[in-house]
């Protein structure tokens, strides 16, 4: 196909109008179009963000020095918040806080309100001790305890704890333990106390004549006098030493911070020692003219001297001899006195009736018997009659007559044994003794582990106290003692049993009444203790151990485990144990058993064993007279009139009480021991019938 030719048409000329001189580009028309749009979005957007984001308050005690909010879309105004719903992470620091971080959980519908607080810092604590002797000088190593954290040595130098305030306890040797309290403030603020201790000590000022004498504390030597030392507080031994002196001893009660003067001390020179006897007992010593009391006695005089001994005995010759004795050392002088002799002849019926010369069994009444001439107690009895008593003092040269028919005795039922009696009317029964087994088969029920098997052989005729001795009686001895405890118990009635008495108590009580009743005391005291005489006398004692259980061991079976038979409750009313009445104040009781006593009931009140003997199972345990000891268990090999050991630091108690409800101690072969008086321990007394076989 061909091409044609072109046609050219002209157009009419026209000029532009204004409008169309003014018409931009249009790249400009696109631009103002999308910057239009894109005005809207964000319209719509914020209309939307407005619309569906929550209000939200975040508050922060303290002020935050800086606080920052992280997460989605969220917008500040004036302190609050417009968040979307979601997570958003809330930061802020503080000083002298713990900086905070947490998460927030913005919710739809919620309220919007978060509050957190920022926890203080702990401070930063340093502290000290100081004497209150010497405020400017650092104590080390006092150990220190800040509330629960373990003890320190002082200076305890910064540490961190919470403000607030805190208890302190600082201990040490020679310092009162300090309680206290410390205020820290916390917030990494640095602080210092310094904490004042009192001393545990006092100040004690010596001064001796003569001077120079070494100063022994609690057996270490500290000082020499004249002398000022510090001495902790509490009891304390000071023994003061000079050569050629006696030492000086005492036990101080030192009070801390209570100063103590010793001045004018005069140490006494060495002495020696003179250990007087008489046969018999019972003289009065007389040493270079001065009273020493009565054989046997130890007495301290001047060494490298000549003494003159003098010694005088109601019935007996009076004897004197002289003695010396050296430093330190100990020198017996032992007196065989003459007797002065009288002659008693007897017309009694009747025929079988028995003589007791001051209490000791003489046998059956003889024609005649000879006497020293001094005061002695005849007593004659005879099964069926009562017995006869008469005061009587031989004279030399001169024979004197008792005439005597004994009256019948009407029985009426009270006790069975053969009573002699104190002058106190205190009464005992008359033992012959016997062989038995003592101590308990390791198969017994309620066994314990000094309670050793032995062969027993009491050859010695004895007398055993009947009952118990009681207040009333002791206080004739001691009218200031007091049994009571402090219990809401009764224990002070005066036919109750004496309780609340050491042994050394009881011994003195025993020597008393002998020398009351003209019988040679069978205790010496040494010291502030009491110890045996050896060989014992017929004076007034306390049961030895052996005595004491063969005694509760009378009757058709004397080794039930029990002093009521082979069961572990007694059949009521048999003792006075721990019954139910005692319940409020023991707690623990027997069940079931009544004995109608919360406390001691009065003695004699429950009845005789087989022997007349009242009171050894239940009411108080009961002092015996030996030293405590556990003897090895040897029943092939029989021991004769045993006395226990002749030294120890406890003496044997036997015997259930008021306060007993166990097995254990109920039983027959319980043993106990002790050195300190309690309130349900007392005694009975003992003495024997004839004198010791030499």
């Amino acid at each position: 196909m061909g091409t044609g030719p072109t046609i050219i048409t002209p157009l009419d000329f026209r000029g532009q109008t204004p409008a169309e001189t003014t018409r931009r580009p249009p790249w400009r028309r696109r631009v103002m179009t999308l910057v239009v749009l894109c005005l809207v979005a964000l319209l719509a957007a914020a209309g939307w963000f407005v619309l569906t984001a929550q209000q939200v308050t975040i508050t922060i005690t303290p002020d935050p020095d800086t606080m920052r909010v992280e997460g989605s879309w969220r917008l500040e105004l004036a302190g609050r918040f417009l968040m979307r719903p979601g997570p958003y992470e809330v930061s802020a620091t503080a000083a002298g806080h713990h900086p905070l971080a947490e998460t927030i959980e913005v919710v739809r519908g919620g309220d919007g309100q978060f509050h957190f607080e920022l926890q203080p810092r702990p401070g930063i604590v340093s502290i000290a001790c100081v004497g209150a002797d010497a405020p400017d000088t650092l104590i080390a190593g006092a150990q220190t305890r800040v509330g629960d954290r373990p003890p320190a040595p002082a200076p305890i130098t910064e540490i961190e704890l919470d403000g607030g305030e805190h208890a302190v306890e600082v201990r040490h040797d020679r310092y009162q333990t300090l309680l206290t309290t410390i205020a820290v403030e916390g917030f990494d603020r640095r602080q210092s106390f310094t904490l004042t201790l009192r001393p545990d000590w006092a100040p004690v000022e010596i001064a001796t004549t003569p001077v120079n004498a070494s100063v022994w504390l609690d057996g270490v030597e500290v000082a020499t006098t004249p002398c000022r030392i510090d001495v902790d507080s509490g009891e304390r031994t000071l023994e003061l030493r000079a050569e050629g002196f006696e030492p000086w001893r005492r036990t101080l009660a030192i009070a801390a911070e209570e100063p103590v003067t010793l001045a004018d001390i005069t140490l006494a020179p060495v002495r020696g020692t003179l250990r007087i006897t008489t046969t018999p007992p019972g003289g009065q010593v007389v040493v270079d003219g001065d009273y020493a009391g009565l054989a046997p006695v130890e007495v301290e005089v001047r060494p490298e001297a000549d003494l003159l001994v003098r010694v005088a005995r109601d019935g007996y010759e009076p004897a004197e001899r002289t003695a010396r004795v050296g430093a330190r050392q100990v020198t017996d002088v032992a007196f065989a006195l003459t007797p002065r002799l009288g002659v008693i002849r007897f017309d009694v019926e009747p025929a079988d009736a028995v003589l007791f010369v001051d209490g000791v069994r003489q046998g059956l009444v003889p024609p005649e018997i000879t006497l020293t001439a001094e005061a002695h107690r005849l007593r004659l009895e005879a099964p069926g009659f009562t017995p006869f008593i008469r005061d009587i003092r031989p004279r030399v040269g001169v024979p004197q007559r008792i005439q005597a028919t004994l009256t019948r005795l009407v029985v009426t039922g009270e006790e069975t044994a053969d009573p002699l009696a104190a002058s106190t009317g205190y009464r005992f029964a008359s033992i012959e003794g016997g062989t038995y087994t003592m101590g308990a088969s390791r198969r017994e029920r309620g066994r314990r582990a000094n309670e050793s098997l032995r062969t027993i052989e009491l050859r010695r005729p004895f007398a055993m106290g009947v009952r118990e001795v009681t207040n009333a009686e002791f206080r004739v001895f001691r009218k200031e003692h007091e049994s009571e405890s402090g219990d809401a118990v009764p224990l002070g009635g005066a036919d109750r049993p004496v309780v609340r008495v050491t042994w050394d108590d009881a011994a003195r009580f025993c020597n008393w009444l002998s020398v009351k009743d003209e019988l040679p005391p069978v205790y010496v005291e040494r010291g502030d203790r009491m110890h045996a005489a050896d060989p014992i006398p017929t004076g007034y004692r306390l049961p030895t151990e052996a005595e004491w259980e063969y005694c509760i061991r009378s009757g058709p079976e004397p080794r039930r485990p029990y002093p009521w038979g082979a069961g572990s409750t007694p059949p009521a009313p048999i003792a006075n144990l721990a019954d139910e009445s005692a319940a409020q104040v023991l707690g623990l009781t027997i069940t079931g058993y009544d004995d109608g006593y919360a406390g001691t009931a009065p003695v004699a009140s429950f009845p005789p064993n087989a022997l007349g003997l009242r009171d050894l199972a239940g009411n108080v345990a009961e002092w015996c007279h030996d030293y405590y000891s556990i003897p090895a268990s040897d029943p092939d090999r029989t021991v004769v009139d045993p006395t226990g050991p002749p030294r120890g630091a406890h003496h044997v108690i036997r015997g259930s009480s008021w306060r007993h409800s166990m097995i254990s101690p109920l039983r027959s072969s319980f043993r106990d021991y002790s050195a300190q008086k309690r309130d349900d321990v007392g005694f009975r007394l003992a003495r024997y019938l004839t004198e010791p076989t030499p």
